[in-house]
């Protein structure tokens, strides 16, 4: 479903992967949440996310994020926020 061109200070294709979310088994209210580890080298200046089979599909909540990190975000309400795209009560 989605292809990631890493690309360099040129448009350059420096690597490409592929994520298929159909393989995930985490589903969250409805939306699955499909997520993959990559190495981005220093060279990486753009990263390019597009559907490879013209899926009519929604995406929507794309996180890019050091794994050393939590990314803390999107308050949903007084109850509810966002860590990593996940759904936390507080």
């Amino acid at each position: 479903y989605l292809t990631l061109y890493f690309l360099g200070q040129n448009g350059e294709l420096i690597a490409e992967h592929s994520i298929t979310p159909t393989l995930s088994t985490d589903v969250m209210s409805g939306w699955v949440r499909a997520s993959e580890n990559f190495e981005v080298v220093p060279a990486v200046k753009q990263i390019r996310v597009v559907t490879s089979d013209n899926s009519k599909a929604w995406y929507d909540e794309l996180l890019i994020r050091h794994t050393a990190f939590n990314a803390y975000y999107d308050v949903v309400s007084d109850k509810i926020f966002m860590v990593n795209n996940f759904s936390i009560g507080k």
